[in-house]
């Protein structure tokens, strides 16, 4: 009777193991979905945000609103709303991609006022090819020299530089001009080919052979070649 008593507190013992088991599998599968869920909801709720910053930046206020009920709408079904959260990501979108196209706007019109004041007040450079290359290696210098200049300023700078070492005469390029330019691009290619250490030639470093000495013919060196080789 013992032995059987023992045996049924065994069995129910794996019994109850058994289910805890299964409780902790089931919490964790349900764990899972959860988290797949909210993660589906977040990145649902990303989407609809974009949307309703594109809508509301292009003009589309009724879309835009309509857009923003859904954002709420998903906001609430997800695990932990939190709407107060919600509207700033909402606001700090919309702000966020307002000052970047602000930017963008702001650079592009610095870059036409740049092109347009070279073309009313350095119409030499911008007839000639050449002036114009020159003009755009002064850009990229210039670039790096003031970085946190706006690309109007950068253009002017430059442009200024272009007329001075080029020596330019302030209206259409000239004949001389041209010439003049023409040579000063010749010399500064020729002065980076110039700074351009070529590799050592291998057979270069080789020692050359000296060349044999010519063979004494006098009666003396004969007779002691003579000699030399009777000692053999």
């Amino acid at each position: 009777a013992g032995d059987d008593k023992l045996r049924r507190a065994a069995e129910a013992e794996r019994e109850l193991q058994r289910k805890a088991e299964m409780l902790a599998q089931r919490e964790q599968e349900i764990q899972r979905q959860v988290t797949a869920s909210a993660a589906a909801n977040s990145d649902e709720l990303k989407e609809r945000i974009r949307e309703h910053t594109e809508l509301l930046l292009d003009g589309d206020v009724d879309a835009a609103n309509e857009k923003m009920a859904e954002i709420l709408s998903l906001g609430r079904q997800s695990s932990t709303p939190n709407l107060d959260d919600l509207t700033s990501q909402v606001a700090t979108r919309v702000t966020t991609e307002v000052e970047r196209r602000a930017a963008q706007a702001a650079m592009k019109k610095s870059v036409d006022d740049g092109w347009s004041h070279l073309q009313e007040h350095y119409r030499e450079i911008v007839s000639d090819r050449d002036a114009i290359a020159f003009a755009d290696i002064q850009v990229k210098r210039v670039k790096e020299e003031h970085p946190e200049w706006a690309p109007k300023d950068v253009i002017i700078e430059a442009a200024k530089r272009t007329r001075e070492k080029l020596k330019l005469s302030g209206s259409a390029t000239s004949g001389a001009d041209k010439s003049r330019i023409t040579t000063d691009l010749t010399a500064q290619r020729q002065q980076r080919k110039a700074n351009i250490k070529p590799l050592p030639n291998a057979s270069s470093q080789r020692h050359e052979r000296k060349a044999p000495e010519p063979l004494d013919m006098s009666p003396e060196a004969k007779i002691s070649r003579m000699r030399a080789s009777r000692a053999l």
